[in-house]
């Protein structure tokens, strides 16, 4: 409780017996973006790592999203904070804030060019480690991620003689007191990146339209490789394509997807989200998710 005219002098009572048992974090190899100050409680903390699984491929207003295979740390961290009064005696102002730099370990131009989406401060992000998960234990008794100040995917180093082109992440955390005074951590020897998966971003292909068919191919953004060939029968469901224009059959013939139904110019053939296609057997865990952008559709 914080009380009128009641300073808070010193530091509280600990203890400096060495445990028996305790935790030591090993390696940062990824980390998990999570809503600006979202905080999980009761149910959600029994099983962590389940429930950051589930919302990696859930609801877009509660996603979080994993990003994993961290290479070696280059640590540009500040020094605490200190000012010298003289004749022998220092005050330390403050921690100093993390600034830590990591390459990309499966960098490349298209995944590099989504994860600059989330350039900015709007995320805190939970620390996956090789032999555990960490965040923040909150006052209430909850969990999340640590504050984060910045979350930065530059341009990238290019290949050199010797040298492959690098892309590199590059992460700060502006309360340090964060990972001592309030750390939050599940040790583990599970594969975190196995258990908690992001999802691929794919999109329609209009192959041919009328005004009472439409002809699509889908593929991945970053390949462009179709996902028919694997997921077509599942996806020829029209019970997953009612969040636009009415459909009233679809069907896979050549590879291709064929919508049944009454078009005009601008109308929308969008699917279910990630979660509805990974019930359906499209995507899902321990896959990653698939994520389908919605058709404008386009009668010549």
């Amino acid at each position: 409780m914080n009380e009128i005219n009641k300073p808070q002098c010193g530091q509280n009572n600990g203890n400096t017996g060495v445990p028996e048992c305790d935790f030591l974090p090993g390696r940062v190899i990824g980390i998990i973006l999570t809503g600006k100050g979202k905080e999980y409680s009761g149910e959600e903390t029994d099983d962590l790592i389940e429930t950051l699984k589930k919302a990696a491929q859930g609801a877009a207003k509660d996603r979080v999203y994993p990003i994993f295979r961290f290479g070696t740390i280059t640590d540009n961290s500040e020094d605490p904070a200190a000012e010298s009064l003289g004749i022998g005696y220092t005050k330390t102002l403050n921690d100093g804030a993390y600034n830590w730099t990591f390459p990309l370990v499966n960098g490349t131009a298209c995944y590099a060019a989504n994860l600059r989406k989330f350039n900015g401060d709007k995320y805190n992000a939970f620390l996956v480690l090789d032999n555990g998960l960490a965040g923040v234990k909150t006052k209430s008794g909850g969990v999340r991620g640590f504050t984060m100040s910045q979350f930065y995917v530059p341009k990238p180093v290019w290949a050199g003689d010797t040298t492959i082109t690098r892309y590199n992440v590059t992460i700060s955390f502006p309360n340090p007191s964060e990972f001592v005074d309030s750390l939050a951590y599940i040790q583990t020897t599970d594969n975190i990146e196995y258990e908690i998966r992001g999802n691929r971003e794919c999109e329609m292909i209009q192959k041919s339209a009328t005004a009472e068919s439409v002809t699509v191919d889908i593929v991945n953004k970053c390949s462009g490789q179709s996902i028919l060939s694997v997921y077509g029968d599942e996806l020829a469901d029209e019970s997953l394509w009612g969040q636009g224009v009415a459909v009233t059959a679809v069907a896979l013939a050549s590879g291709l997807l064929k919508f049944t139904g009454t078009f005009k110019n601008g109308d929308k053939i969008a699917p279910v989200g990630v979660a509805e296609l990974a019930t359906a057997g499209v995507g899902g865990s321990p896959e990653y998710g698939i994520e389908i952008t919605p058709l404008t559709v386009k009668i010549p």
